[in-house]
Order: structure tokens, then sequence, then C-alpha cells
């Protein structure tokens, strides 16, 4: 069943039925009640998609996201969705695995007009992520200088301020542990600030980089330690999931946590204030950064903001057991 039929039973034009679908406000009462009520009779269901083409709008906005498994992005894409309800637009959630060609996919599919835009969290490094310039998009939490909006956190700044708290409780050998991403680059320079403010040496035999961020990364760097003659007094990660794996390796190791080693990581996941012993750590305001990705997409959706803009987020240092050896209230 096509809108032609609905048009041959009412005697109207195909035309005329197409503006009662669309919600034409100037059509007369009298004949959009009789097209509705023809349309409900046959149970003729309107071709959404071929509409959304026509009408170059799809109400429909992709997220872009490394893999769902990683929870530190489960706050941001709730808070897309919330600001997404109240405007009517649905979120298709996809996994980019920091691909090359899954990014290409989804943005032709932009191209095609099956989406609005597109909100790339954490999309990594330039040289993986194919030119959209094309395409209504906003980057969420990554530093790299994209041409479109974006919003992130100081992530140098928060670098340094995880270290300088190491060093404030006496910490004099910190080792760094970080990931193939530019906000690490980012957090490694916070690092290597504090310490050069502090007078302390910067050893590269403390400084590891990985190619993930993981838990099993902390984990492997965490044995690596064990086995050399390194004997940091203090781990800064730039995940909690890092600091998470260190964490287990030291203590089945024997050591202390935070006398023989204090550990900070980097996010303020939900399990950082579960954990045994609780981890101390950066908290990025992940609902605010979703909720502004949206906004700032939505706006370039409506072309109520046409320039490209930056928002930084304030980050905050949450101090707990694995740094200053006391727990927090319950």
């Amino acid at each position: 069943m096509t809108i032609k039929d609905v048009a041959k039973k009412t005697n109207y034009s195909v035309a005329t039925v197409s503006r009662v679908i669309n919600g034409d406000p100037n059509v007369a009462p009298k004949t959009r009640e009789k097209i509705l009520a023809a349309i409900k009779e046959m149970g003729y269901v309107p071709n959404l998609l071929g509409r959304n083409l026509r009408q170059l709008a799809s109400n429909v906005v992709y997220v872009l996201l490394p893999s769902i498994n990683n929870s530190f992005y489960s706050k941001i894409v709730q808070s897309i969705e919330k600001e997404s309800i109240k405007t009517g637009i649905s979120i298709m959630i996809c996994e980019t695995y920091n691909e090359y060609k899954r990014y290409k996919n989804f943005m032709d599919s932009v191209r095609k007009k099956l989406a609005d835009g597109i909100i790339l969290i954490s999309p990594g490094k330039p040289e993986i992520v194919p030119n959209f310039d094309d395409i209504t998009a906003v980057v969420c939490c990554e530093s790299n200088n994209f041409n479109c909006s974006q919003v992130d956190i100081d992530n140098e700044q928060a670098g340094y301020d995880a270290v300088n708290h190491l060093i404030e409780i006496g910490k004099k050998k910190i080792a760094f542990i970080g990931g193939n991403f530019t906000s690490s680059d980012l957090r490694k320079k916070g690092y290597m600030r504090a310490l050069q403010e502090a007078g302390l040496e910067i050893n590269q035999e403390l400084i590891f980089d990985n190619e993930y961020y993981d838990y099993e990364d902390g984990i492997r760097v965490a044995k690596l330690i064990l086995k050399s003659n390194i004997k940091p007094d203090a781990i800064f990660a730039v995940t909690d999931q890092i600091a998470f794996g260190v964490i287990k390796v030291f203590l089945r190791a024997g050591l202390k946590i935070p006398q023989d080693v204090a550990v900070c990581g980097f996010d303020n996941l939900t399990y950082a204030k579960m954990n045994n012993p609780s981890l101390t750590t950066i908290m990025q305001p992940r609902e605010e950064l979703g909720a502004e990705a949206f906004r700032l997409l939505y706006a370039k959706l409506k072309k109520s903001q046409t320039k490209n803009k930056k928002i930084i987020l304030k980050h905050k240092l949450i101090k707990r057991y694995s740094t200053t050896g006391v727990e927090e209230d319950i």
C-alpha cells in the first residue's frame, strides 16, 4: 500500500495527503479529518525512511565510541540520550574499535541522510579518522584539534594535579603508565611538568606507554616493575582500569598501598570508590561532557550555532585510600 492508494480512496491529490502526513497546518480541518480517517481504516503506515530522505532529516544522531565494553563511556552516553529525548532526536550507539573503515562506513551513512550528524567520543589520533568536514559533528573527550565543535577537559593540567598530589604526600619516584591516545600524551606532559617544578628527576625507566589503556595493561606493567630493579614509590595511571590492574598485582606481591606504593588513577569510574583499597583518581565530569556534546551538535543542526566552539570543563582530584591511607566516610 502506498500514499497513492490513500489519495485514490479520498479523492485528494498525493500532495494533499502528503501535507496531512507531514502535519502541514494549512490543510483544511475537514480535509485533514477525512484523510486521517482513511489512513486509519486502510492501515497505511508512511515510509519514514523515504520521507526523511526527501526532507533531508532523519531525527537520528550517531554516537561513535571505541567500545561499549569500556564503562567510562556509559555515563556520557546516558547524558547524551537524556538531552536528545528533550528534542525528539533518537541516538544510535555505534562501536568503531578505532578502525578507519568503521568510521568511514558510519560517516558515509550520514552522507546518505540515514542520520543527521555524529558525536565522536574519544576518536583517537587524526590518522585513524577519515575527513568529516562535510558532516555535522561534535568531538567529545579528545584533545586533538578537529574541524568541528569539541568538549573536553584540560588533560595536561589534570595530569599535573594528580602528580602534584603524589609529590605533596612525600613521593619522589613516581612512575607514569600511559596509553596510545592524545589525552594520555597530555597527561604525561602534566606529569613531567609537576616533576620538573618539584626539582625531581624525569627517569625514562619510570615511564611506560601502552598500546591500549585497560586492566590487562596495568597487570602487565606492574609485573614488569616487580621483575625489574625499578622501585617506584608511586604510580600515576592514565585510566582507572590501568590502576586497578596495578593494585591487584602489587597487593598479591605483598606490597602495602599506599605505604609502599601510592596509586592514582584517572576517570573516577564507579568501581574507584568500591575498589579495595579505594582509588584516588581524577574525576572527569562525564554527565556534563555528554550533555554539552549533544547541545553543541543540536545547535549546529538547528543552525543556531554556525562557528565551531571548544568547551573545556573542570576536572577534580578525588583523594581516597590508595594515596592517603584514609578511607572515605560511607
